[in-house]
């Protein structure tokens, strides 16, 4: 009955804390890892790590106090956030300045220093950009969330239809309409079009919305994707 008791405690208790987390999650936004200042990171390991023992919180009190920590973690990175949003100098100073590495040519050793790089680190991540060569980078700099950006100097940078004396047109954005056999009714409507008149299109080919495992709008082109293990797609309509 001990074991049963504890089992049904610990259950309770994970769910408890993945309840809390989520809505925490909700309060504070979603950011991708790459996005997070040191403040964030720091902010989210600690909520995490709160998480776990309020997970194996064998008491009533315990639950409680755990939970007021990780609200009151979740509640300081929300006013933080908000702060930053609406504050030039609080952004600065949660999230410090962005750091030119280099400059026309010119490297700054110290700025190289306080970002906590050596030379090996910034030319990997030049690499990584697709800059295999210290005099095509025209500028560097390192990020507020330790990412570093690159802008290629003129004469290695690709050419572009602008460069061409070029003017394209811009593209609508890909809509999905069916996914794994599924039909996404409200993205159909967006698109201009109908059920039937994309599961029309598919009776041409034999096929049913069913039958396919993805279907996109690209700039006009209806591209269905079939479901099986040859690979390729059907044929474009337009």
């Amino acid at each position: 009955m001990d074991l049963l008791n504890a089992i049904f405690g610990t259950l309770l208790t994970a769910v408890a804390s993945i309840a809390v987390m989520f809505l925490l999650t909700k309060l504070t936004g979603n950011k991708q890892i790459s996005q997070l200042n040191t403040f964030d990171y720091i902010n989210g390991i600690t909520i995490g790590s709160i998480a776990a023992e309020m997970a194996l919180s064998d008491s009533l009190n315990d639950l409680l106090v755990t939970a007021m920590a990780m609200v009151i973690y979740g509640l300081t990175g929300f006013f933080i956030s908000l702060a930053t949003m609406h504050s030039m100098s609080a952004r600065r100073f949660f999230s410090g300045e962005p750091l030119i590495l280099v400059e026309n040519g010119a490297i700054y050793q110290n700025n190289i220093k306080k970002a906590k790089l050596d030379l090996d680190d910034l030319l990997a991540a030049a690499r990584c950009a697709g800059i295999f060569s210290a005099e095509d980078i025209s500028l560097a700099v390192m990020e507020t969330n330790g990412r570093i950006s690159f802008r290629q100097t003129e004469g290695s940078r690709p050419v572009n239809l602008n460069d061409l004396g070029q003017s394209p047109s811009e593209k609508n954005a890909p809509v999905n309409l069916i996914m794994d056999g599924m039909l996404m009714e409200k993205n159909i409507e967006q698109a201009g079009l109908t059920v039937k008149q994309v599961s029309d299109e598919l009776l041409k080919k034999g096929k049913s919305p069913d039958d396919i495992f993805l279907a996109v709008l690209d700039d006009s082109k209806l591209l269905f994707y079939p479901k099986d293990n040859s690979g390729g797609k059907l044929d474009n309509y337009t």
